[in-house]
């Protein structure tokens, strides 16, 4: 019986720890993929959208900003770059939780300029859900 028991357990650990090593691996190949990403997307600031915003539009970009705020009924979250609230990129069909305050690297499609009641302008993009956020990666 303790033989039994014995084999079930290392049996178990044998189970757990490949499936450790499982998620591990997928892990490593989710941060290749967006390190793929990244390196395919052009890196943009806000003054560089705002200034020539034609040329952007439609084309997928990456930025890095700070996360302000997540609206989980319309689906979007506000970046602000460099933290500077004079400074949004608006960006929507992003499942994520953000943690606010953190710096993020986000892959988007320019698609829009939105103004605010206050005279402030966000750049608007669609998200791409399908490649992960670097910051929730490590990188």
């Amino acid at each position: 019986m303790k033989k039994r028991i014995l084999s079930l357990l290392l049996v178990l650990m044998v189970i757990m720890s490949s499936s450790a090593f499982a998620s591990t691996a997928n892990i490593e190949k989710q941060r290749e993929r967006a390190r793929q990403r990244i390196a395919e997307t052009p890196f943009v600031t806000y003054s560089e959208v705002m200034n020539n915003f034609t040329k952007w539009k439609g084309k997928s970009v990456h930025f890095k900003a700070k996360a302000a705020m997540q609206d989980y009924d319309k689906n979007f979250v506000v970046f602000l770059e460099d933290g500077d609230l004079n400074k949004q990129f608006l960006v929507g069909l992003l499942p994520y939780r953000f943690k606010m305050g953190e710096y993020y690297t986000v892959i988007g499609q320019v698609k829009d300029i939105e103004v605010h009641n206050s005279g402030r302008k966000a750049i608007m993009l669609l998200g791409e859900t399908n490649y992960p956020i670097l910051s929730e990666y490590g990188l």
